[in-house]
């Protein structure tokens, strides 16, 4: 229990923080009862309304779609996958971890590469003179 709050205090404090390298007393949940601080980076374009499923969803799995989504969109470069989803590299590594897309990220870098599963370089004969 207390190093699961801990670990969503401090995930939470992470997005707050937004490009930041730095997470402040701020970005911290305040004690209990009071209203979270306004986020630095607060766009002020209206927030997208996503409609909810009358049987609800698990924010775990629609996260890890999505953090999937961008790193599939950008070939597994963190840090354009990360400017997709509001997120600084730091951030989207964070997730990476979190989600153990580890082996995922590094298929997509081997194939933006041009090197195949095993890490070698791709054949680019044509089979024949």
């Amino acid at each position: 229990g207390n190093l699961r709050e801990l670990r969503n205090t401090i995930e939470r404090a992470m997005l707050r923080a937004g490009d930041s390298d730095t997470i402040e007393a701020s970005h911290l949940d305040p004690p209990s009862g009071g209203a979270p601080p306004p986020r630095r980076d607060a766009s002020p374009c209206p927030t997208p309304q996503y409609p909810l499923p009358d049987q609800g969803v698990d924010v775990h799995d629609v996260e890890r779609s999505l953090v999937l989504q961008a790193l599939d969109r950008t070939r597994g470069n963190l840090t354009q996958a990360g400017q997709l989803l509001g997120l600084n590299r730091d951030q989207m590594r964070y997730r990476v971890q979190k989600f153990d897309l580890g082996a995922r990220l590094e298929q997509l870098r081997n194939t933006r590469r041009g090197t195949g599963a095993n890490g070698s370089a791709a054949s680019t004969s044509t089979g024949g003179n």
